[in-house]
């Protein structure tokens, strides 16, 4: 079990480097096809249940993620460098924006006690769109700054009582 749990932390640590699923276009095609074919190897005995061959399995696709790390170094890839927006909500969950899916894979949340929360730029276009009043101040208005509105209606107002019967 070690060695599938040492195997899912090599792979997590290669996606914060070089993207979700990025690594195998990033090497020659004949290398990317052999990791696929080690990859469908090590599925196949992990669903068999056989142990042996599992660990057997899961050692070699260690090997081959560590091969497709070094061609892609080898190469002069680039890794993945994630620019965070941050900003804080008004109930204190920070938000950090991000590019594109392999950024949000990449960027660290410290564990300092915050509820940190990352969109990527294409979520907040679509949160955006369900908005058409903000959409709209914003190509009338450039630069227009939204700020929540604080309307409440004075508790004496309805102490009089609402003079349409």
């Amino acid at each position: 079990m070690d060695a599938y749990v040492n195997s899912g932390k090599s792979v997590g640590k290669g996606r914060a480097f070089w993207g979700v699923g990025r690594l195998p276009s990033l090497v020659a095609d004949d290398l990317s096809e052999r990791f696929f074919s080690q990859h469908r190897r090590t599925s196949q005995a992990l669903r068999s249940g056989d142990p042996a061959a599992s660990l057997e399995q899961i050692a070699r696709m260690m090997n081959a993620w560590r091969r497709l790390n070094l061609e892609a170094e080898r190469r002069g890839a680039s890794t993945i460098s994630p620019a965070a927006i941050e900003a804080n909500l008004s109930e204190g969950t920070v938000i950090r924006i991000v590019c594109d899916r392999d950024e949000a894979c990449a960027v660290e949340v410290e564990h300092d006690g915050r509820e940190v929360r990352i969109y990527m730029a294409s979520e907040i276009a679509r949160l955006i769109e369900q908005m058409p009043t903000v959409l709209e101040i914003k190509r009338i208005w450039p630069g227009a700054k939204i700020k929540p509105t604080k309307f409440e209606t004075p508790d004496y107002f309805w102490d009089q009582g609402d003079e349409i019967p």
